[in-house]
């Protein structure tokens, strides 16, 4: 269904930064080019409200937040999988509602690319606000595919990243 398949598809996506040595995923800067944003797992975010109680929880298990922002968190591949199934529905929900009733007219593979979309950018709101939702209700999937690669978010802080550039390309 669309939880399994944009779960996966978001896996294949963002990836796991691991530590070679003893295998454990660890966090990174994300956007790489800054020093604010901390992200673990399958580009999980790091939210004020799990700094402010000190751990993520992935699933049914506190990861404690280390080091400065959280740089030197660690969790296990597990622990990565069991974050990424509590996030994924929240992604759902903030690319679903933006699109209203013209989310049901679309197949699973197209919610699943748009729930990466939103995963990746916050929410699908500034594709509706480009036109996505009226293309869906026109029944023009080639006009909808066209906003997403060319008119989605494709920088990081502002600046032009080719590895979005091309995300969008999948995702349309």
């Amino acid at each position: 269904g669309l939880f399994s398949a944009s779960t996966n598809l978001i896996a294949k996506e963002e990836g796991v930064s691991k530590d070679k040595k003893t295998g454990k995923v660890t966090a990174y800067w994300d956007p790489k080019n800054q020093r604010n944003l901390v992200s673990i797992g399958y580009g999980h975010q790091i939210q004020k409200e799990e700094y402010q109680q000190g751990y993520i929880m992935a699933g049914d298990e506190k990861v404690p937040i280390v080091g400065e922002k959280g740089i030197d968190t660690k969790m296990t591949m597990e622990q990565a999988k069991k974050l990424l199934n509590v996030d994924v529905p929240k992604y759902e929900e903030r690319a679903k509602k933006p699109l209203g009733d013209s989310w049901n007219k679309l197949s699973d593979e197209q919610r699943s690319a748009l729930v990466s979309y939103a995963y990746n950018t916050g929410s699908t709101s500034s594709l509706v606000k480009l036109g996505l939702k009226d293309a869906i209700d026109s029944g023009n999937m080639k006009a909808a595919a066209e906003i997403i690669r060319e008119k989605g978010i494709r920088t990081a802080n502002g600046v032009f990243d080719a590895a979005l550039d091309k995300r969008r390309r999948r995702e349309a």
